[in-house]
């Protein structure tokens, strides 16, 4: 994305339009497109005017906002490395914090491959809404600096009934990046769609709710 002040600049001006446009230009192998963005302050309106073929249009004035904040890194690809097809899930395993879990898919059921721990219920439900929440993870924030060697023992696991890897992550160790005065805390993390490591942050792996697949048989506590 970059500011321009060309032949779409001096059309837009033409139209009442103040202030330099935003361009936008999009290439494949064979073709190119392009757009100039601008407000009007005079009618408080947002303008576009396209290359192929040639359009003046008047947009909602809220579009600004995205437009007008668009960086560099928001058009970066955050969700091709963490996608898998759900439908191709028959065998789940987690390794968190040094416990592990695996399931198996039977019919429209998952089992679970070890028994309840002491005081403990199986949330069968919860496997589901888990992989929901895997399968729309997204990539937090990519790293410019550079890791030597990848540490992350935490992973998680998803094959299909013969045994196909479908989808792996691996996280960890723990970091904190701080971004003017906001810090936040991440993993490093990768997939085994490509050898990036990038950074997801903590609150998205704790939101999984992997924990919540076993819970505190409560019933057995009140009986006690």
């Amino acid at each position: 994305i970059c500011r321009s002040e060309g032949a779409h600049g001096s059309v837009v001006k033409e139209k009442g339009r103040d202030k330099s446009p935003i361009k936008i230009e999009l290439a494949t192998g064979s073709a190119s497109w392009s757009v100039d963005l601008n407000q009007s302050e005079k009618d408080r309106a947002l303008y576009a005017l396209t290359d192929r073929p040639t359009y003046l249009v008047k947009l909602d004035i809220t579009s600004w906002e995205f437009f007008g904040n668009m960086k560099l890194d928001s058009l970066r690809d955050r969700i091709t490395l963490t996608r898998f097809n759900m439908d191709d899930v028959k065998k789940v395993y987690f390794k968190k914090d040094g416990k592990e879990m695996s399931f198996l898919k039977e019919k429209e059921s998952w089992k679970p491959l070890q028994e309840p721990g002491l005081n403990q219920k199986y949330v069968e439900y919860e496997v589901g809404k888990v992989l929901s929440r895997i399968h729309d993870l997204e990539i937090s924030e990519f790293l410019d600096k550079k890791v030597d060697e990848f540490k992350g023992s935490n992973m998680i696991i998803l094959k299909t009934d013969s045994d196909r890897l479908v989808y792996q992550l691996n996280w960890g160790p723990e970091f904190k990046e701080t971004k003017g005065v906001t810090s936040k805390d991440y993993f490093y993390a990768r997939t085994q769609a490509a050898p990036t490591i990038f950074a997801l942050e903590k609150n998205k792996i704790e939101s999984l709710g992997i924990n919540q697949i076993y819970t505190a048989n409560l019933q057995q506590d009140v009986k006690k």
